[in-house]
């Protein structure tokens, strides 16, 4: 009793930094670095001092709620050997009378954290904070390097109508360019790509390449054998070499 109340009140107290940490951001790298002193645990230590004092002013402030600190204080660090102790007992009394109340707490902190990291990402989406016209676009950036590398932000000013991906993938002796429009792609949990959907797929030899200094023509498309199907999925582990490129559509009648 003496060690897993403190483990678990602590638990209660750190939990909504976590909280915000896990939504505030897309990652693609899933594993959470949880090692002292790291960024993610002083993000989610900050964070969940600032709900945890939020909600407890709030409460004391509208609900007239009163908080035995220094008796909670004394429990967490005696532990049972306070159990007898008189002058916990309008800590005791309270819970007695008023047993959720802990529980309604930590639910509000929680609560308060998964807003203020909604609000967050949805700031950083609406205002473009992470579009490199930005001061601090580095800073408001999730980790997450290949959805910024195919969604074209750092390329294009708006986001752009298709993407199209080529990549050279060694067969025995030979090598074939694949190609076709990026409709979805996976990571693995260390955020590394794992592999990459296409739509309209495509591939010929890397050999039959146009003459140097040739222009490409209209029907340049048919150098390609077409791959039936409405999906083509290809692993990373597969090709060597990947090449993207973002397709804007102009408007013909100029409006």
């Amino acid at each position: 009793m003496n060690v897993a109340f403190p483990a678990i009140f602590f638990f209660l107290l750190i939990t909504p930094g976590f909280v915000f940490h896990r939504f505030y951001q897309a990652r693609e790298v899933r594993a959470a670095d949880l090692a002292p002193f790291s960024s993610t645990v002083l993000v989610a230590a900050s964070l969940a001092v600032f709900a945890n004092v939020v909600v407890a002013v709030a409460a004391s402030h509208w609900l007239g709620y009163r908080y035995y600190l220094g008796e909670t204080v004394r429990l967490l660090v005696a532990g049972a050997a306070t159990a007898t102790d008189k002058s916990l007992s309008p800590v005791y009394q309270r819970l007695d009378s008023h047993p959720f109340e802990p529980l309604a707490f930590f639910v509000a902190t929680n609560l308060l954290a998964l807003a203020l990291a909604t609000g967050w990402r949805f700031a950083v989406w609406q205002f473009r904070l992470d579009h490199p016209s930005r001061p601090l676009y580095r800073k408001l950036r999730p980790p997450a390097p290949w959805y910024y590398l195919f969604s074209g932000i750092d390329v294009t000013d708006n986001a752009p109508d298709a993407v199209v991906v080529s990549a050279i993938v060694p067969l025995k002796d030979v090598s074939y360019l694949y190609t076709g429009l990026l409709v979805g792609y996976e990571l693995t949990d260390k955020g590394e790509l794992d592999r990459l959907i296409l739509a309209n797929a495509a591939r010929r030899r890397l050999s039959e390449d146009r003459a140097v200094g040739t222009a490409s023509p209209l029907n340049d498309h048919q150098r390609f054998y077409s791959i039936e199907g409405d999906c083509f999925v290809l692993r990373a582990s597969e090709y060597t070499t990947l090449n993207v490129k973002f397709l804007v559509l102009e408007d013909i009648d100029g409006a």
